[in-house]
């Protein structure tokens, strides 16, 4: 009786008709999972007597039979089916709906085998936990690596080992690989479906963000994927935001004009923000929340100065500003405002029209824009560039008060300011700019009576060589006759010996103002008390210690920051003459410290370098205009007369004209021509073949930065900084690619090969050597390669502290090798301790690069010095070393041919002037 009650319990038929049925899974070579009804034989289970077709025949009542028509009128039922198709094998990628999962749960739970093929068969695991779809978010580097995922449990699958059922996909299954062969087979439901692009994504690559594009992604595209699926952290540094919440975002849109275009854009549409609609609606903005707005002028800057600040403070407010690269800043440099008198006729009328001229940090401001502006009491100016300026100075104040005036009492164009000879008060407004006048008349009394020729004092404790007596002697007049000129000679030539010897010569009771860049004016303070220790010279290296200035100092040296920042303080005092060392540091007729030097209240200046053309004509005007104003026409009329002929068209009648009406004024000698004694100097261009790997890179940003500048130069002057960063970045990858981007940081550098190897062969040899570069990360990858080859560096660039003690560690101590920054050492060196020079990479301007080879090859070389320019072959340095050669055949031209290298002055030199 009790086997009886257990046989009840246990739901076992004991017709006879039970006979034993299993479901088989197979993975398909296609990699697809199906299913068949299966018998047991003596070896397992098997395949023959009985197909989905034919179970009800074989089994007339069976306890599974019902759920496995289930599974088949199911599979009938989806869009594959056809009547013809082969029912041997039922697919779970073709099952339309979810339900199948809870069939083959039930079957598992119910006591039917779910067996895999082959002799061994493993049984099949039914997982009721649903699989997910989920995206893993990690870092790959610095960058954002997002990884699409399906995850049972804490376990992500494989993608090459699975396979999935629907479309959209409902469910999967996958398995382990044994021999070749799918084994221990795993099938559970999906937690939602699963589209076709999603299901394609899980082969694909991760999805990598930059890390500059990260707050975008987590901006715009990460709450709609946050939406549709989950997005899991697995990295720490990887911080994801509540998708649940509101986020707005402020876009903002440059217009032509500088005007900004606003747009509000909220997630999800009907959020509101209390914090932002305060701000925003505050009177002083006239913005909304909603929709777009445009505004301009002193609105926009508000929008951009306090606005936008204060919105990014807010948490879930995004502020995206599609700004050019200078955006809007504010200029704190002093408006400079010129007069230039526009009086014709014999200048014996009762009032002179004087042409206003404002500039702001060199950049010139349109007039009748800024009257409007100062009419309207508006608070900022933006000027051309961008950059803006506040109106609330007391420049601008006096400016508008006398333009008014001005107005009240004359009818004058725009732009012209009348001023009567007896309204001392108006001129004592302008007395910093004044009125320009020519030379001619100054000019005429001097060749009236030429003088002596001047002979250097004794309080000159040097012995000059012959070249440098007649400097001097030429300088001596220049100042007698109240004349300026330039000293042009070669660098290392003497210029400052030649200088100092004039000013002792003149015995003048007031001070000559020496200005040249900071770190020359140690120089020209040591240069005095070697050759001149008779005089007071007085170096001002801080605001305000102008005032310190004691009677009797026969020279102050400053700097040209300096002198441009206390500009006015220079200006009232008495000056016996104007030196500007290192000249071409107002090269620039824009720049503040050109206008400074220009408008300096004194009878003498003069300009010293040994580079006065570095890149066009302008440029020797712009130092001809400071130390003989008259001598050529202005600027837009040189250009038309003499620029454009001489450089554009190789005028050569125009080139001659120029030479004579220059020459009485410039005095220029050349190393060749002058100093026989001074060693030989040999150069030698290294042309370098980049390793396969720089190349390879080096090609790939020369082809994207050649597609990116080409669609930049319909617009030169507007988009010059960009295509200026894209030639800078190509010199950065022929030099190291590793310098553009980190992540190249396993490519070697040719350079950096080439140097270490020539290096350590010159050392080896006893000599001391220079090397040079502008960019200062690469000088610094060249001092650890060369250290860590043994070799000792002194190093040198723009943020060396101490600097004077370095250069004296060189000249004194036992480092070969004395690596320098172009800018920092290109000129007030003297450094002829070393004799070997090693450009490593080549600059613009052939002028730049002399003077920081003649930091070796100048007066007191006695050895024969060597100059090395390594050159990357077929790179954009082949092209800046044309442009080189094109820039020094025009300084050439225009300098050179021993026209400039006489310091006598004659009748027909002086009638040239006046032709």
């Amino acid at each position: 009786m009790w086997e009886a009650a257990l046989t009840s319990l246990s739901g076992a038929a004991d017709s006879g008709e039970n006979l034993g049925l299993g479901l088989q899974f197979e993975v398909t070579t296609a990699g697809r999972v199906g299913m068949r009804p299966v018998l047991p034989g003596y070896n397992g289970w098997v395949k023959g007597g009985v197909s989905w077709r034919t179970l009800e025949r074989v089994f007339r009542s069976h306890p599974h039979l019902e759920l496995l028509l289930e599974l088949r009128a199911q599979f009938q039922s989806g869009p594959h089916y056809r009547f013809y198709v082969d029912e041997r094998l039922l697919h779970l990628d073709e099952f339309p709906t979810r339900r199948v999962w809870d069939v083959l749960l039930e079957a598992q739970q119910t006591g039917l085998p779910l067996v895999t093929t082959g002799r061994a068969a493993e049984p099949v695991t039914v997982r009721p936990e649903p699989v997910g779809f989920a995206v893993h978010a990690g870092r790959e580097g610095a960058d954002l690596r997002l990884r699409p995922v399906l995850t049972a449990g804490d376990t992500a699958l494989d993608p090459a080992r699975l396979a999935l059922a629907g479309d959209p996909a409902h469910g999967v299954a996958w398995w382990d690989l044994a021999r070749g062969k799918p084994v221990s087979l795993h099938l559970a439901p999906l937690a939602r479906p699963v589209r076709a692009e999603q299901v394609k994504a899980l082969a694909e690559p991760p999805i990598v963000v930059p890390v500059a594009d990260e707050p975008r992604f987590l901006r715009q595209y990460y709450p709609g994927l946050a939406k549709h699926t989950t997005v899991v952290a697995v990295d720490k540094s990887v911080t994801l935001p509540d998708p649940n919440r509101s986020t707005v975002t402020l876009v903002g849109r440059l217009l032509p004009g500088h005007r900004l275009e606003l747009s509000w854009e909220w997630d999800p549409p009907t959020a509101t923000n209390p914090r932002v609609d305060e701000l925003v609606t505050d009177p002083r903005y006239g913005l909304t929340t909603r929709g777009k707005t445009v505004v301009a002028g002193d609105v926009m800057l508000r929008v951009l100065r306090e606005l936008v600040p204060r919105l990014r403070e807010i948490p879930d407010v995004v502020v995206d500003l599609d700004l050019d690269e200078t955006g809007y800043v504010e200029t704190t440099e002093a408006p400079v405002v010129t007069f230039s008198d526009q009086t014709d006729g014999d200048g014996k009328r009762d009032w002179f029209d004087l042409a206003i001229r404002v500039t702001v940090d060199g950049e010139e401001v349109g007039f009748r824009d800024l009257f409007v502006a100062l009419a309207r009491e508006q608070e900022f100016l933006i000027l051309p560039s961008g950059r803006y300026v506040t109106l609330d100075r007391p420049e601008f104040h006096r400016l508008h008060e006398l333009i008014v005036e001005s107005l009240s009492l004359h009818d004058t164009p725009p732009g012209v300011l009348r001023v009567g000879r007896l309204q001392p008060g108006v001129w004592q407004d302008v007395t910093d700019l004044g009125e320009l006048s020519g030379p001619a008349a100054a000019w005429l009394e001097s060749i009236r009576d030429p003088g002596e020729t001047p002979r250097v004092p004794p309080g000159v404790h040097a012995t000059l060589r012959g070249y440098q007596e007649d400097g001097f002697a030429w300088l001596a007049t220049l100042y007698r006759h109240g004349l300026g000129g330039v000293l042009a000679d070669d660098m290392g030539l003497g210029k400052t010996l030649q200088t100092l010897a004039m000013i002792v010569h003149a015995g003048a009771d007031v001070p000559f103002l020496v200005v040249a860049p900071a770190s020359v004016v140690g120089n020209w303070v040591a240069e005095s008390a070697r050759f001149a220790p008779d005089l007071a010279v007085h170096a001002v290296r801080r605001t305000g210690e102008l005032a310190a200035v004691a009677p009797g100092t026969r020279i102050v040296v400053t700097s040209y920051t300096l002198f441009r920042l206390e500009y006015d303080e220079y200006a009232a005092m008495p000056w016996a003459g104007l030196i500007l060392d290192e000249a071409q540091f107002v090269k620039n007729a824009g720049s503040l410290a050109y206008q400074c030097a220009r408008d300096l209240p004194v009878g003498f200046k003069l300009a010293i370098t040994g580079t006065p053309v570095e890149n066009h004509l302008a440029e020797l005007w712009a130092l001809l205009s400071i130390t003989s104003p008259g001598l050529l026409p202005r600027l837009d009329r040189f250009t038309d007369h003499y620029r454009r002929p001489i450089e554009r068209d190789r005028d050569q009648q125009r080139l001659a004209q120029l030479r004579r009406r220059i020459r009485p004024l410039m005095l220029r000698r050349r190393k060749s021509e002058v100093a026989a004694d001074l060693p030989d100097k040999q150069e030698q261009i290294l042309e370098l073949e980049l390793n396969p790997r720089q190349r390879r890179v080096y090609q790939a940003y020369l082809q994207r930065e050649r597609r990116k500048v080409l669609g930049l130069l319909g617009d030169l002057r507007r988009n010059r900084f960009e295509i200026f960063r894209s030639l800078t970045l190509l010199r950065q990858a022929a030099l190291d690619v590793a310098l553009v981007d980190d992540e190249h940081q396993g490519v070697p550098s040719t350079k950096l090969d080439a140097l270490a190897e020539r290096v350590t062969d010159i050392v080896a040899e006893g000599h001391r050597i220079l090397v040079f570069s502008q960019f200062t990360r690469f000088l610094d990858a060249a001092r650890q390669r060369l250290e860590a080859a043994g070799i000792a560096c002194s190093y040198l660039d723009g943020k060396t502290s101490r600097r004077t003690e370095v250069i004296d560690g060189f000249k004194s101590g036992t480092a070969p090798v004395f690596l320098i920054s172009l800018k920092a050492g290109g000129f007030g060196l003297n450094l002829t301790e070393a004799d070997y020079c090693i450009m490593l990479d080549p600059w613009w301007n052939p002028a730049t690069e002399a003077q920081a080879v003649d930091r070796v090859h100048r007066i007191g070389q006695t050895r024969n010095v060597m100059v090395y320019r390594l050159v990357a072959s077929d790179t954009i340095e082949e092209k800046v070393m044309a442009l080189q050669a094109r820039k020094a055949e025009l300084s050439g031209s225009v300098l050179d041919g021993g026209d400039f290298a006489s310091a006598e002055m004659t009748a027909a030199d002086i009638q040239g002037l006046l032709d």
